[in-house]
């Protein structure tokens, strides 16, 4: 409920101001989240820089920084021109590279997972080419996902069904 998560948010920053970096951290990022689920991509980049400061002064960067990479990368692929093959095949440079990093920094492999899949769709059903690297991070994402999860990502990926198929 994006509506409930605004008034939360609000009630939250004016509390006090108070907060140390880490629960301005947690606000930072549920607000970019919230923001960018509701369309508003300007203001959900706005926070992403935000996050990206306080990262920097917790010295946290290379900790989580690829978190806001993939938000940021969420918002460019809501705005995208679906038609635009070298935009894409950079937006899925950029996830296979995210996906790099949440691997290697051992975080939750889902939410790249399932962006870097929907990514690897989009090129294969426009006859685009899939590197071997990229095919190799959507696998290893979604080995470590485990369970429902690894079957919501694998999906992801899958062809969509045709309309005769769904018939």
């Amino acid at each position: 409920d994006h509506l409930t998560g605004l008034v939360a948010l609000a009630c939250a920053f004016a509390a006090d101001n108070r907060a140390d970096e880490e629960e301005l951290w947690q606000e930072v990022y549920g607000l970019t989240r919230l923001l960018r689920d509701i369309g508003l991509f300007d203001a959900a980049l706005t926070m992403v820089d935000k996050g990206r400061e306080l990262l920097g002064r917790m010295k946290l960067s290379e900790t989580y920084g690829h978190r806001l990479d993939l938000l940021a990368l969420q918002v460019r692929l809501a705005q995208r021109d679906r038609d635009d093959p070298e935009q894409l095949a950079a937006l899925l440079a950029e996830a296979t590279a995210i996906g790099r990093t949440v691997l290697d920094q051992q975080d939750q492999t889902a939410p790249t997972g399932i962006i870097l899949g929907q990514l690897i769709r989009d090129a294969r059903e426009r006859d685009m080419e899939v590197s071997g690297e990229t095919d190799g991070v959507f696998a290893e994402l979604n080995k470590w996902a485990g369970g429902t999860l690894a079957a919501m990502i694998a999906a992801t990926s899958a062809p969509l069904p045709t309309p005769a198929q769904l018939a």
